[in-house]
């Protein structure tokens, strides 16, 4: 065992901290718009997919933009890319404040989707080019962060950010935007990289890629947990609508994203035993689809346990899939896996739930717009539990 000295722990506990706050900010961006949507509604009057598409459409960058961001981080460096995806980030989310219309709050949000996939496809090899112990730490920070950034957007807006916006959707954006300008100047900080493992292209080109089967496989779980997710966010407030019990919109937000950070809290005591696992990720993935289903169903304060079940089940499942590349790959097999299914991942992610509203834009209730995307997810599992899943990582 490699023994490592008071300043290498620093420098890594410093770096650890540095990913974290990168990661926090790389969900903030999406999540605090649903508990703005009601005044983004009166100014705006975005019409029910425009709505959902508010929150969506950075996964559609993830999916669209994954395989291109990939090839940016190798062109211009992990480092530089950090640096232009997270001023990125804050410029493009202030600019949905300025929007004075559906389309350019859309064209902003987009944009906004861009940085993140740049962010968030660059962090895996960043992370394991800077060392094995770093990779262990490093990792399961800026996934805690991303988790903490969840909670934080849904459960903060609302009773902190917008009474210090006097109530103004438009300044509170502005104001969740200037963290951002903190972590830029926070990246050099980041340790250089030790070593750069590239596999040879053509090794690359068989191990990972849209025609890889376990592309396929990871990419599909997390189109199944991030669907779950964010179709709770997106639509929550149309879906509690439709009920009778008197369910507050802050405290269905509250529920549904402070399990995040018991995410956060299992990854960190069991992480490592977990990344990998076939079996925890299909469970999470059974999980989280009853539990959806429950959500647009249940009429009571019960809705209240489904909502917290599904979105700890999904959110769990996403968090396993994703860390799995850094874990497990190296080079450039690393980042075309990562890229692959995340393009798959987030594409189904996007597609299943908005075209599913789309196709039955002709009924009034909203759950049942959604209940395609359940039976496609059931299907799917059902599918994936009888193929070959990834190995454990070591």
């Amino acid at each position: 065992m490699c023994k490592i000295n008071l300043s290498e722990r620093q420098e890594i506990w410093r770096a650890v901290a540095v990913l974290w706050c990168v990661g926090l900010y790389l969900r903030i961006p999406i999540l605090v718009v649903p508990p703005l949507l009601p005044g983004i509604r009166e100014a705006l009057a975005p019409g029910f997919a425009a709505t959902g598409a508010m929150t969506l459409l950075p996964l559609f960058m993830l999916a669209a933009f994954s395989a291109p961001a990939s090839r940016i981080g190798r062109a211009l460096g992990d480092t530089r890319s950090l640096w232009i995806g997270i001023l990125g980030l804050a410029v493009f989310s202030m600019l949905r404040g300025a929007a004075e219309g559906v389309g350019m709050f859309l064209i902003a949000t987009i944009l906004t989707g861009g940085a993140i996939t740049l962010v968030q496809i660059v962090l895996p090899p960043f992370v394991r080019d800077r060392g094995e112990r770093l990779g262990r730490y490093g990792s399961i920070a800026y996934l805690n962060g991303m988790l903490v950034g969840e909670f934080l957007a849904a459960a903060g807006t609302i009773p902190i950010v917008l009474p210090l916006a006097a109530g103004d959707w438009r300044i509170a954006l502005t104001l969740w935007s200037l963290p951002a300008i903190v972590i830029v100047a926070l990246v050099p900080w980041l340790p250089p990289a030790e070593r750069s493992e590239e596999v040879s292209e053509e090794r690359s080109e068989r191990a990972a890629g849209l025609r890889d089967p376990q592309s396929w496989w990871l990419g599909i779980q997390i189109a199944i947990g991030v669907g779950v997710f964010y179709s709770m966010n997106a639509y929550l407030e149309a879906v509690l609508s439709t009920k009778d019990g008197p369910i507050s919109l802050s405290v269905a937000l509250a529920v549904l994203n402070v399990t995040p950070v018991l995410v956060a809290l299992t990854l960190a005591a069991a992480g490592p035993r977990l990344i990998g696992r076939r079996g925890a990720i299909l469970a999470m993935g059974v999980v989280g689809v009853v539990n959806f289903l429950l959500f647009l169903v249940l009429d009571g304060p019960e809705i209240h346990a489904a909502i917290a079940i599904a979105g700890y089940s999904a959110t769990m499942q996403t968090m396993l899939v994703l860390a799995y590349p850094a874990a497990a790959c190296k080079g450039v097999e690393l980042r075309r896996l990562n890229a692959a299914m995340t393009a798959i991942g987030y594409s189904l992610a996007l597609l299943v739930p908005i075209g599913g509203a789309a196709i039955l834009s002709g009924v009034g209730d909203p759950a049942v717009k959604l209940l395609p995307f359940v039976v496609l997810a059931s299907v799917a599992l059902c599918v994936l539990a009888m193929r070959a899943g990834p190995q454990a990582a070591e």
